[in-house]
């Protein structure tokens, strides 16, 4: 079951200071506020939410946090891995920007910022998403490029992509993602094979 509803000031959010999460940051970016106003979904693992993020200098973006109860905090770490490793090597535009990982000081929830990147896809199958051959050659190249350091997302759907109002795409949610520097390419060739039945987009 997943935690009841956040309050709408997440402000109390903090760092794990237990050490029994590794892959939670040692210390908060310089955040003031998060203000949380639209669930969006609630996921297999967590429930996501649009609000807005005031920054130390008092400017204003918009935000996605996805909600994490204490159950599902392996499933938070993976995401939160999966950004930090897409930023290091410098792929922040394949996927939301990851503004920090938090949990509150009893850990019974945690929470991952990140940018808002629009919609995503309310579809199971990629015939059913729509979309053009180039934006196929777009997710395949995203999927490609995770796979080329080492990160398998392992849930690559429509569902999963969003689309923002510029038409630029981001793949989203790596809480079952792996990382694996060996890659047979399994989910990369059935991509591709997928999309060739839909069209000819190579």
């Amino acid at each position: 079951m997943l935690h009841n509803d956040p309050p709408n000031n997440t402000s109390p959010l903090s760092p794990s200071s237990t050490g029994s999460h590794a892959e939670l940051p040692s210390s908060p970016p310089p955040l003031v506020d998060v203000q949380l106003f639209q669930r969006i979904t609630i996921g297999n693992f967590a429930q996501v939410w649009r609000g807005s993020l005031t920054g130390s200098q008092g400017t204003v973006i918009s935000v996605v946090a996805k909600m994490y109860s204490q159950r599902y905090f392996e499933a938070m770490n993976k995401e939160t891995r999966a950004y930090r490793l897409l930023s290091r090597h410098q792929l922040d535009d394949l996927a939301p920007v990851h503004y920090g990982t938090f949990t509150m000081p009893d850990e019974s929830w945690g929470a991952v910022i990140l940018s808002d990147v629009g919609d995503a896809y309310h579809c199971y199958s990629w015939g059913e998403a729509g979309m053009s051959a180039q934006e196929l050659r777009t997710i395949w190249e995203y999927v490609n490029a995770l796979h080329s350091i080492g990160l398998h997302h392992h849930d690559v759907e429509p569902r999963n992509t969003a689309k923002d109002r510029n038409g630029t795409l981001r793949i989203l949610d790596f809480e079952r993602s792996s990382v694996d520097d060996s890659c047979p390419c399994g989910e990369l060739e059935g991509l591709g094979q997928l999309f060739d039945s839909l069209m000819e987009w190579r």
